[in-house]
């Protein structure tokens, strides 16, 4: 079993800027060697916002 690294401040900084930057947690797991359970569950303990936004096209009225 693998042994349990503790986050470190820089690591957390890192993920913020990654996450803030746009990156999944999949790409920031992958950058800062951790799982992406950790790196998940690391996301909601210091509760930073891992919900992406979809830009939809604005629709007007209809064909008149």
């Amino acid at each position: 079993m693998a042994q349990r690294r503790v986050w470190t401040s820089e690591e957390d900084d890192h993920l913020r800027k990654l996450i803030d930057g746009g990156a999944s947690v999949e790409v920031a797991a992958v950058k800062l060697g951790r799982s992406i359970g950790a790196t998940k569950a690391r996301t909601g303990l210091l509760k930073i916002s891992r919900k992406r936004f979809t830009v939809r096209p604005r629709v007007f009225g209809g064909a008149d």
